[in-house]
């Protein structure tokens, strides 16, 4: 079984030049509340660069009530404590000068202040096809707080060699990065394997009897992350892959 369960992306086409949007790392240290950070990766995955803003990214003509919509948080009981909350998020965001919004009648424009091309903000690489997964699938506080889950995984994700493209930290660690606890990170991981937000290998390990180890990657990854555990298993690091 384990012979089988290398080849489990194959079917995966190999993408050459994947679409992203970015996050300032700054955004996903600062102390502004989980949510407030994921209303901004949220945000960042449905803007554009904008020429009514000399190209800066971008969410025009929107309001408070269609980013609630759109972020399934419609509850028509809440409604009005959702939208208090929505709005205080956006405060958060723009008294850090993550955001500016600019009012026009009823609607806003959300502009982003970090500029793409700024080579000197380190940013986290998110890539649309995952995002799209944790929209599609969740809803309200917990889309947002899964949406910053995977955008602090791609803060320990490099992409300047292919061994640095691949995660094989701990629960315990990454509890430690995403400041949760670990019982909260292993169900949320445990989320991200099941619906295929990441792509994973569960692997038993030669080093220690019993001792297993999950090494993720981007799905976008997903061939890089089977060439790598491959190369475990001929070096005799892995013993067996478990799933």
């Amino acid at each position: 079984m384990g012979n089988q369960l290398i080849n489990k992306y194959q079917e995966k086409s190999r993408a050459k030049m994947a679409p992203f949007s970015q996050v300032p790392v700054d955004v996903l240290d600062s102390a502004i509340s989980v949510e407030a950070k994921g209303l901004y990766c949220f945000i960042v995955y449905n803007s554009s660069m904008s020429p009514k803003y000399q190209g800066a990214f971008a969410m025009n003509g929107t309001t408070t009530d269609a980013l609630r919509y759109l972020i399934k948080w419609d509850s028509a009981t809440a409604s009005v404590t959702n939208r208090k909350q929505l709005r205080e998020y956006l405060k958060e965001l723009e008294d850090q000068k993550f955001i500016k919004i600019i009012k026009h009648g009823k609607c806003i424009d959300i502009v982003f202040n970090a500029a793409k091309s700024d080579k000197n903000i380190r940013c986290a690489k998110l890539y649309p096809e995952t995002v799209s997964k944790i929209v599609n699938a969740t809803k309200g506080k917990t889309m947002l707080k899964r949406l910053v889950i995977y955008a602090q995984l791609r803060t320990l994700i490099f992409e300047n060699s292919k061994d640095s493209r691949i995660l094989e930290k701990s629960n315990n660690y990454l509890a430690k990065v995403l400041g949760m606890a670990r019982s909260s990170v292993a169900n949320h991981m445990q989320w991200m394997r099941e619906h295929e937000v990441l792509a994973y290998f569960k692997c038993k390990m030669n080093r220690a009897i019993g001792y297993e180890k999950y090494y993720y990657a981007d799905m976008v990854d997903c061939h890089v992350l089977t060439d790598i555990i491959k190369g475990y298993q001929k070096q005799g690091e892995v013993k067996e892959i478990v799933e």
